[in-house]
């Protein structure tokens, strides 16, 4: 729906740019930043859904065809979610049921207001990704998401959330078998599922994509039984594709990714405690904070929970890591 003149690839020599017109309407007499202020309020600084999803739905004569759906609205969600000590607090991002839930999706409504007339809309689709937190889910659309939405819309996107499904290992390699096709399998698959899948989409959220992302919450998720794992490779492999991801970015005010409690509880089984105290704080941790050199740092007394920051304990309190959050 972006107007001509209005994409970034649009060569100024063969399209015509919007010519300014005298604008009679009230509106356009406030003062720019008044109008910004006004749009931000209505439309701005709130958690928007966006998501493709491939279903049935039925035509006019009542038959049943396959199609593409877009699926967009207002998180009836509270204010940015944060880690707490009790569960019951809050509802974390990957426990959002805004698509399938009981409560109706509240409509975004700046449809009528970008289509209303050009300078509406330039003044409004920057704000509209850039003041929000974009919530996506599904491979489909984040996968692809270069394809279906302009690079300079990407580019003013500053806050993200992500649900990103986790495939199960390869079928193949699935059921009983022997201790040596067992090993090999603990070899390919360490946590029964697609670790290669975490490249995905971090390669997709590249610094050239997405440079001006600020804020950052991934959940991997699995949506089928957890089996017992112990792999002491686990460490590795996961750690260090979300460490090479988050140096390759400047700064995130907020970065934290959520995994499946048995893969956090393996990670995690790699910190040391330092007394009887930090290991029942350890068993019980629901967050770790990975430093940039790799490290696993928890929250135990007398400190108080600081995430998005590192722990108040660690020297480095400009250390450029991440949070490390468990799925129950």
């Amino acid at each position: 729906m972006t107007p001509l003149g209005f994409r970034d690839e649009d060569p100024s020599e063969t399209v015509q740019r919007p010519v300014p017109l005298f604008q009679k309407s009230p509106w356009f007499k406030l003062p720019p930043n008044i109008r910004r202020d006004i749009l931000r309020l209505a439309f701005g600084d709130r958690r928007v859904h966006m998501s493709l999803s491939f279903r049935e739905k039925h035509t006019s004569d009542d038959e049943k065809v396959e199609t593409w759906e877009w699926f967009g609205s207002f998180c009836h969600r509270g204010e940015t979610p944060r880690p707490r000590g009790n569960a019951a607090e809050q509802q974390e991002f990957w426990e959002d049921d805004c698509k399938h839930g009981d409560i109706e999706p509240q409509k975004i409504g700046v449809m009528s207001w970008l289509l209303s007339c050009r300078q509406n809309y330039a003044e409004m689709v920057d704000l509209l990704y850039s003041s929000n937190t974009i919530a996506m889910s599904g491979e489909a659309m984040i996968s692809r998401i270069g394809q279906l939405v302009l690079p300079q819309r990407l580019a003013a996107v500053t806050s993200l959330e992500i649900r990103w499904p986790l495939e199960r290992e390869n079928e193949a390699c699935a059921g009983h078998h022997d201790d040596h096709t067992n090993a090999i399998r603990r070899l390919l698959h360490p946590f029964q599922l697609n670790v290669d899948q975490l490249s995905v989409v971090l390669d997709t959220l590249s610094r050239t994509s997405f440079p001006n992302l600020r804020r950052l919450c991934i959940s991997f998720e699995k949506e089928y039984s957890q089996r017992g794992i112990s792999n002491p490779e686990a460490h590795d492999m996961i750690i260090n594709k979300l460490l090479q991801f988050v140096k390759s970015r400047p700064k995130f005010k907020e970065c934290a990714f959520a995994l499946p409690e048995k893969v956090f509880g393996t990670i995690t089984k790699d910190i040391r405690p330092v007394n009887s105290g930090l290991e029942k704080a350890r068993r019980s941790c629901k967050q770790v904070w990975c430093a940039s050199d790799g490290s696993l740092h928890i929250m135990h007394v007398p400190f108080v929970n600081t995430y998005p920051d590192p722990p108040p304990y660690l020297e480095n309190r400009e250390d450029a890591g991440f949070w490390l959050l468990r799925i129950n």
